[in-house]
């Protein structure tokens, strides 16, 4: 059960006003600003993406966090353990290409969506497949007067397997309501 205190409490809580921002130093990127990172940093990333660890995401931001924050020598230093992580799951990442000539070689000759979403599925035209664990087909009726599309599928999609069910999921469905569509008809 939620209780509200009888007095504040003294340190700020969610339902706090927000507390004044103060603006970035000099050595601090600023919301202007553009960030640069090694090029080792990105080869690294390039090489972990693809690996289903579920801690990558994680190490990836931590290390990109830390480079943003001006630590510039950080991708030199031996025994980081962050760094360490990430080459082992980089080692382990399969190697993986894309079929030459893209998705073209994936489509049916066929209108047919059942199977079309099989060929979604077996898809190796672009490098999507290597980062879901599953493929995130289209839904809805055949006789929706419109379609929505989206980017490529967030985790909650891929988890689920269905589109726009994470935040721009909720997004859409506020969206709709406002605008007085059914989502069950798009």
């Amino acid at each position: 059960m939620w209780r509200q205190p009888a007095d504040p409490p003294e340190t700020p809580t969610l339902f706090d006003e927000p507390a004044v921002v103060e603006e970035p130093r000099a050595e601090e990127p600023s919301s202007h600003s553009e960030l640069v990172v090694p090029r080792a940093f990105i080869e690294l990333a390039r090489a972990v993406a693809p690996h289903r660890d579920p801690e990558r995401w994680g190490l990836l931001y931590s290390v990109l966090f830390r480079l943003a924050r001006g630590d510039k020598d950080l991708m030199l230093r031996r025994g980081e353990p962050d760094l360490q992580r990430l080459r082992k799951i980089a080692e382990e990442a399969p190697a993986v290409a894309a079929a030459p000539g893209g998705a073209a070689a994936f489509i049916p000759k066929t209108h047919d969506l059942e199977e079309l979403r099989r060929a979604a599925a077996s898809c190796q035209g672009c490098d999507l497949y290597r980062h879901a664990t599953q493929t995130v087909f289209g839904r809805g009726p055949l006789s929706a007067r419109a379609a929505l599309v989206g980017e490529a599928p967030g985790d909650q999609e891929d988890i689920q397997g269905a589109p726009f069910v994470g935040p721009a999921g909720e997004v859409l469905d506020r969206a709709l309501v406002e605008a007085g569509i059914p989502r069950e008809e798009v």
